[in-house]
């Protein structure tokens, strides 16, 4: 699964995608540290969509290629990132 998301203090989305599945693809509930289900969609390489779910997390930064972004969220909240809406 660490193609598809790698966590330690933050989360990196697809920093090791196959090439296969680089045209385009989407992942659903993939479960992350620290309290978090991760959704995300993406199209040539490139992420085009990420909701990020808190199951108990309140607190984490989201990588993916070269934007990032620090989350905040309650429990039970969720947060859909599209890149450039920072």
């Amino acid at each position: 699964m660490d193609f598809f998301a790698w966590s330690t203090r933050r989360h990196a989305l697809i920093p090791a995608l196959p090439p296969a599945w680089a045209t385009c693809g989407e992942v659903t509930g993939l479960g992350a540290r620290d309290g978090f289900i991760v959704d995300m969609q993406w199209l040539a390489g490139e992420i085009t969509s990420v909701a990020i779910h808190s199951i108990g997390g309140t607190r984490t930064t989201l990588k993916f290629g070269p934007h990032g972004r620090s989350v905040s969220l309650q429990p039970g909240e969720t947060l859909t990132i599209t890149p450039g809406t920072h």
